[in-house]
């Protein structure tokens, strides 16, 4: 028996290509995961197709196969890290309708992304981060972001924010909320690395230093093609990460699709020998 067993008991999948959210269901009742993530970047999943009847049946139904649903936030095409305060407010009310629909569903965490950093080409210096020239303005932007997603989940879900990408004002402005409890953290443990296989070190000792504020832990290989690849083709140390982590109140999600690719990484997983 793999001495994994304490994390395999609470591995999920990520639903993005399922027709529904009972169909995802299904297929983690059946093959051994004990939750579900959902993702709402797909259209089949945003919030508004759902209303609140539908709602309450699927919390039903996900309680009756005993599996916890998570919800992941759309993170490619959104960014709390712009300086246009009508874009970032767009951004802050769409994902307060995503914080609803977790709670509506009993969804026991959300995942969000802080988003792209806006960079300036600089001939000779490359893509200069807007964040060079307006530190302090970032910083308070990305930091009021955070804090009224953080009151707005209360009650509802927990939120958490996931290393992508996880810069220098991230971690300061997640600091002071994550000593406070109102915050939480989603790692990513392919996104430590750069495609070279070296780690962001920094990166590395915010999440140690933070372990007890790790709520979910995604999970998929990466190499030199890039990441969310099958677990066990690339060069992700997961017996490390996974020993630190087997102790925490923390759930996982396998972030490799589609599902049959997600099964062949549980599988490697269950080999794993911390």
């Amino acid at each position: 028996m793999s001495e994994l067993e304490g994390v395999l008991s609470r591995i999920g999948f990520h639903a993005v290509y399922e027709r529904s959210i009972e169909e995802a269901v299904d297929f983690a009742s059946e093959n051994g995961f004990a939750s579900v993530q959902i993702e709402t970047a797909m259209p089949r999943f945003f919030p508004e197709k759902y209303s609140s009847e539908i709602r309450a049946k699927i919390r039903r139904y996900a309680d009756s196969k005993n599996i916890v649903l998570k919800i992941h936030a759309p993170g490619e095409d959104f960014s709390l890290q712009t300086l246009h305060t009508s874009i970032q407010r767009a951004v802050i009310e769409r994902l307060k309708e995503i914080i609803d629909f977790a709670g509506d569903l009993n969804a026991k965490l959300v995942t969000i992304h802080p988003g792209v950093v806006p960079v300036f080409t600089i001939p000779g210096e490359g893509d200069i981060p807007i964040t060079v020239q307006y530190p302090q303005l970032h910083l308070q932007c990305l930091k009021a972001a955070f804090e009224e997603l953080s009151d707005y989940s209360k009650g509802k879900t927990l939120l958490c924010v996931e290393n992508s990408p996880c810069t220098e004002i991230v971690m300061e402005a997640l600091s002071e909320l994550l000593k406070d409890n109102r915050i939480f953290l989603t790692w990513d443990l392919a996104k430590l690395y750069r495609k070279d296989g070296t780690i962001h070190e920094e990166v590395e000792e915010f999440f140690l230093k933070y372990l007890d504020k790790v709520k979910e832990c995604h999970l998929h290989d990466r190499n030199e093609k890039g990441g969310h690849a099958i677990i066990g083709q690339g060069f992700v140390n997961f017996k490390r990460y996974l020993r630190t982590l087997s102790e925490k109140d923390v759930e996982y999600t396998i972030e490799v699709r589609p599902k049959d690719n997600a099964l062949k990484s549980l599988e490697v997983l269950r080999r794993i020998k911390i």
